[in-house]
């Protein structure tokens, strides 16, 4: 089936399609202009291109697996808008991480549970490259709810200016699993954790994220674990400053027992970590400095918290009344295990990727016999987002050519990943079979890690 845009150009094959799937592209101007309509109509391995604009819509994903859901050129022109007046995106229907969701701007939902996103029942989608942002929850999660054994995989997002009424303004989990990782989350708020919070048997995973300037009113400015029940969680590699909450500015752990290493724990109001109700985390090779209150408060009695080998801002060690009288680095509480501990810093400030830049041009173009597509992976971005995103596969790069109604006739799998060296393959506009193919619009789609760019080529014979 071909969908055209306004211009008549039919753009069915700019990402991701295996071959001989169907890409529906959607834009504001033309018949095809819903979200919703396409995903409805997609079968599994199907793509919805998605070109810019404001999209009104409240989404309910359909019982289908691996529908890459793709904006054309990013969040900064595509918005999913939920109008404040209910939930952007529902999955319920227990999709898995073959479902993707890439490059919006997810914006304005409100709903009791999840008002950006809501993965419930199972479902674990991957969430990357996106902007959930202004979103508000009257319960939990503001921003993105996870729940009911989801394990979602939520990467190299920028999740910000949520808010929800009771639990966790930016990324709320609840008996569920998700993989967090490489997001900017910023400037949620809550009454309890304004960026990250895990409660009901969840095990997160969040790793090489930077939680700046959440807030809350009573505990976990940045990070709540184990409201209400047990949680554990995997907490490595982030940075996490500058947020506030009453309790635990950084991190508040209640019942809860994860492990904390090598993150940047600093300048947190109410406190770098806060411990209570049981909670036994593992606190090692941290740099734990600048805290306004306790760098590791422990609230309860009896209990012995293991927080050694951390840096504390000073040669000294942290202050201790009696333990350590001389530590001028951050302070803490009776039953916080501090000895040994680190005498410079321990953890290299969290600095961002690189941007990774593709370039892709062929020529001649447009082209009678052959073209030479000659592309480029600008690398030093791409070698730390595999590193990052060790836990899930990174596809190599590869080089795929669509023809104007979305079907996928030649691909080339010619990796490059060396900085800056550029590679070169020569097409003849021949299809996988040896035919020449008819004169017309082709294009070939250069896709890296998550980033992918997109020629058009005219054949004319």
């Amino acid at each position: 089936m071909k969908h055209k845009n306004i211009i008549g150009t039919v753009i069915a094959v700019l990402l991701f399609s295996t071959a001989y799937a169907t890409v529906w592209y959607v834009h504001p101007d033309s018949a095809m202009n819903c979200i919703q309509d396409c995903l409805d109509s997609c079968a599994t391995g199907d793509t919805v291109l998605v070109g810019p604009g404001i999209y009104s819509e409240h989404i309910v994903w359909p019982n289908t697996q691996g529908i890459d859901l793709v904006s054309q050129y990013g969040i900064d022109t595509t918005f999913i808008d939920g109008g404040g007046t209910g939930r952007v995106i529902l999955i319920d229907t227990g999709v898995d991480s073959t479902t993707i969701i890439n490059g919006f701007t997810i914006q304005n939902g409100y709903a009791d549970f999840g008002a950006g996103i809501h993965c419930v029942d199972g479902s674990s989608p991957t969430i990357t490259h996106d902007s959930i942002t202004g979103n508000s929850a009257i319960v939990h999660g503001g921003g993105i709810r996870c729940t009911n054994n989801s394990s979602p995989i939520i990467a190299n997002n920028t999740i910000c200016l949520n808010h929800a009424g009771t639990w966790s303004g930016g990324i709320a989990c609840n008996a569920s699993a998700p993989f967090i990782t490489g997001n900017t989350i910023t400037q949620n708020t809550a009454t309890d954790c304004g960026g990250i919070g895990a409660a009901f048997e969840s095990s997160p995973t969040i790793t090489d994220n930077i939680i700046t300037d959440n807030s809350a009113l009573n505990i976990g400015g940045g990070i709540a674990l184990g409201y209400d029940s047990v949680a554990s969680a995997t907490i490595t590699g982030n940075t996490i400053r500058n947020n506030t909450a009453s309790g635990g500015g950084g991190i508040s752990c209640i019942e809860s027992s994860p492990t904390i290493q090598s993150c940047c724990i600093d300048s947190n109001s109410g406190g770098g970590v806060y411990c209570y109700a049981g909670a036994e985390p593992v606190i090692n090779y941290n740099n734990i400095v600048g805290n306004i209150g306790y760098g590791v408060r422990n609230g309860v009695s009896g209990g012995t918290v293991n927080a050694e080998y951390n840096w504390w801002g000073d040669p000294s060690g942290p202050y201790h009344p009696t333990a350590n009288p001389g530590g001028l680095g951050d302070s803490v509480t009776d039953y916080v295990d501090f000895d040994p501990w680190l005498t410079n810093p321990g953890v290299e400030e969290y600095e961002e990727a690189a941007a990774i830049v593709l370039n892709l041009e062929a020529t001649p173009n447009p082209f009678h016999h052959y073209t030479t597509i000659r592309y480029t992976i600008h690398d030093p971005g791409y070698m730390q987002q595999k590193l990052r995103n060790s836990n899930f596969e990174m596809r190599k790069p590869t080089l795929k050519i669509y023809d104007a109604a979305g079907r996928l006739v030649r691909s080339f799998h010619h990796e490059s990943c060396i900085m800056d060296r550029e590679s070169v393959i020569q097409w003849d506009g021949r299809d996988y079979q040896n035919r020449r193919l008819p004169c017309g619009i082709y294009f070939v789609n250069f896709r890296a890690g998550d980033c992918s760019t997109t020629e058009k080529l005219l054949l004319i014979r």
